[in-house]
């Protein structure tokens, strides 16, 4: 009896088996639904004699009739995969772009044949006075359709490289309007490469631009499909972001360092110092007769200022000197007559020197004879422009090491901003300092000394931080540890928001003396950061794929 009842569990076994086997095979044979029914029928019942107790009630064969509707319908759907729709997304761009011109010349022509031509009958205006009806109807002309060298002649002809299957889901469809972009963005962007300084640099760039493009447009057509403005908005935004995000990695122009500027100073004198170009007779008579006229008028005497006028002696005795010569000059008198301790004497010297200087910084070729005049006085000019830039540079920098210093002196830093503000506000006092600076200097240097809207504001809020003395860090204190003690963080927020407006504040006042700093070295307003000729071609290819990718 055992025996015969574990044969028949076995048979039972073989045939579910058997059953299962059956109706995978029928599944991707295809059948009919009473088929498919028939086998889940055979399997229930070969799990029936088991002892299960399995019944195909309506709902269940409904369900089975429902399932092999949607394995029918895959198996009819053609397939297709993102690969293909990627390299047909290509194709279909090139062939857009291909055939743009015509196409667009296309538009022109149709449109001249295309006039509005109004309805006769008319209707009261606004006024009461008849006006012909709004109704417009459009008369057509001869239209020209499928233009040889068209876009459609070109899809024509890629037609084997393009998949007739339409995007079967998300993916798929993002991968051919990608290759939309990429595709028209080949042509447009391989001419651009021929002439690019980075062609790498560029290729990178027009491929993330046609894959932003393409990103940008197809997820506009997901939101709003058929949206035709909403997905040139999204294309131009997707397309133009990797070329700016390329400019803004790009480092901005910087100004010279003070060892740079120095390196040129001493290259520019030793040029001056190894020319033998030298004065006119005519050019050594005004730069004596300014340097004697200035000693008078500031009342030079023999007896009282005795090195003023042993050094105006000596320039009068100058003959035709070289232009060395008389910087060497310049010089001196600065260091020996202008910085002596007698108050008188050095009084003249400065005004000797201010002639001096003035003199060298107005010489011209004519004014030289002898050796390459033109690169002579362009060397002086260059050594003497460099070290204007050194002397106000360093000025500045010392300006901002005495602020910090004083400030820290207080324990607490909180007058930094002030600090900096009196250093930099004593040049702008001091009219002999003051005329040394530019006028875009001077400006900087007001903006600076008064601060910006901004910076007063955060400057203001930022006296209740707890760095900026003794009173604030007591309120500071105890708000804080009321916040620790009563486990309240909100009672924290006050002095933590001042903190922060206090450091904004000195952080956008150091900024703005670092602008100043480069401003002086550079020798005037640094450049803003232009748009390269590479960005502007990764642009203008952008732009023009864009006229030929078309959402799917």
């Amino acid at each position: 009896m055992n025996e015969q009842l574990s044969e028949r569990r076995t048979q039972l076994r073989r045939r579910q088996l058997m059953a299962r086997q059956d109706m995978a095979k029928r599944s991707q044979a295809g059948m009919t639904d009473m088929d498919f029914i028939g086998v889940a029928e055979a399997e229930a019942e070969a799990i029936a004699a088991q002892g299960g107790r399995i019944d195909m009630n309506a709902a269940q064969k409904a369900r089975l009739r429902a399932e092999l509707r949607r394995r029918r319908a895959r198996d009819q759907q053609p397939r297709t995969n993102l690969f293909e729709q990627t390299m047909s997304g290509v194709n279909e761009g090139i062939a857009g772009m291909l055939g743009a011109p015509v196409d667009m010349a296309t538009k022109v022509v149709n449109g001249m044949f295309s006039k509005p031509k109004y309805a006769p009958e008319m209707v009261p205006g606004p006024n009461g006075m008849p006006v012909p009806s709004p109704d417009a109807q459009i008369e057509q002309g001869p239209q020209i359709q499928s233009p040889a060298g068209g876009s459609e002649a070109f899809l024509n002809l890629l037609s084997p490289t393009i998949s007739d299957v339409a995007p079967q889901n998300t993916a798929q469809r993002y991968g051919r309007r990608i290759g939309q972009e990429g595709g028209a963005m080949a042509i447009p962007g391989g001419v651009a490469m021929r002439a690019a300084k980075s062609p790498l640099m560029l290729g990178a760039t027009e491929a993330a631009s046609a894959a932003g493009s393409g990103i940008a447009g197809q997820t506009s057509q997901e939101v709003a499909p058929g949206n035709p403005v909403a997905d040139t908005i999204a294309s131009m935004i997707g397309g133009l972001t990797p070329v700016g995000v390329a400019r803004s990695l790009r480092p901005s122009p910087q100004a010279p360092t003070i060892d740079e500027l120095k390196a040129r100073q001493s290259a520019a004198y030793e040029a001056v110092e190894a020319s033998p170009a030298q004065l006119t007779p005519d050019a050594t008579q005004r730069l004596q007769a300014a340097v004697s006229d200035r000693s008078a008028r500031d009342g030079m005497d023999t007896y009282l200022a005795p090195k003023a006028s042993r050094t105006a002696d000596k320039i009068k005795q100058m003959m035709t000197p070289r232009i060395a010569e008389v910087e060497k000059s310049r010089r001196l008198v600065g260091r020996d007559v202008a910085g002596a301790l007698d108050p008188t004497e050095s009084g003249i010297g400065m005004g000797m020197k201010e002639e001096i200087t003035r003199y060298l910084d107005n010489i011209s070729p004519q004014d030289v004879t002898g050796g390459d005049p033109t690169a002579a006085v362009a060397s002086l000019r260059e050594g003497r422009d460099m070290t204007r830039r050194i002397k106000k540079s360093e000025d500045i920098d010392q300006r901002m090491y005495k602020a910090e210093n004083r400030a820290a002196t207080s324990g607490t830093g909180g007058n930094e901003i002030n600090a900096i503000r009196q250093n930099i506000r004593q040049i702008l006092d001091d009219p002999r300092k003051k005329r040394n600076y530019s006028a875009e200097e001077i400006k900087a240097m007001e903006s600076i000394v008064r601060g910006t809207p901004t910076q007063n504001s955060l400057r203001m809020f930022g006296r209740f931080s707890p760095t900026s003395g003794t009173l604030p860090a007591m309120a500071g204190g105890g708000m804080l540890a009321g916040a620790a003690s009563s486990a309240n963080p909100l009672l924290a927020i006050p002095s933590l928001a001042a903190m922060a407006a206090k450091g904004g504040a000195e952080l956008s006042t150091k900024r703005a003396v670092s602008d100043l700093g480069s401003m002086i070295r550079n020798g005037g307003p640094m450049p803003k950061k232009q748009t390269s000729q590479d960005e502007k071609r990764a642009m203008i290819s952008s732009l023009l794929a864009q006229t030929a990718a078309q959402p799917q």
